[in-house]
């Protein structure tokens, strides 16, 4: 999984389209998924929603994809995996329609995961209640 977790640019589309193409190459089996961050929201956050969707990135907007990771020799089960994401924490302020909401996140998934990822700009997105179910990171995480 390749996961982006925000501040990819720091300005707009028509500036900065040339220099993020090469992501279009990215691969992975369970796909690559994106947050945005502070500067997404400062450079007009839906015309990057829409040049990542286009490049093959599934965007996040507080709502989660499930994973389906495959049995092999190592493991003969089937494992369910929730990959969530949220809007950057203060997104709300520049978009009020880009408020971060982790319970939104993870409205409708299946409660016998094994493993549930926040992919969050920051993490104090994770709610509290719910940390120790959380896998939270500021980092990316690749695999």
């Amino acid at each position: 999984m390749v996961a982006i977790i925000g501040d990819l640019v720091d300005g707009n589309v028509a500036e900065l389209r040339d220099d993020v193409l090469p992501l279009v190459n990215l691969t992975s089996t369970p796909g690559s998924f994106f947050v945005t961050g502070s500067h997404e929201c400062y450079s007009r956050v839906h015309g990057w929603i829409d040049a990542l969707l286009g490049l093959g990135i599934r965007v996040l907007t507080n709502e989660h994809v499930v994973i389906q990771h495959h049995s092999d020799m190592q493991d003969p089960e089937q494992a369910t995996v929730v990959v969530a994401g949220v809007t950057d924490f203060g997104a709300h302020h520049f978009d009020k329609t880009q408020r971060s909401d982790p319970a939104m996140a993870m409205n409708g998934a299946p409660v016998d995961a094994v493993f549930q990822l926040l992919l969050a700009h920051q993490p104090r997105n994770a709610p509290e209640d719910k940390a120790p179910r959380w896998v939270s990171t500021s980092r990316p995480l690749t695999s």
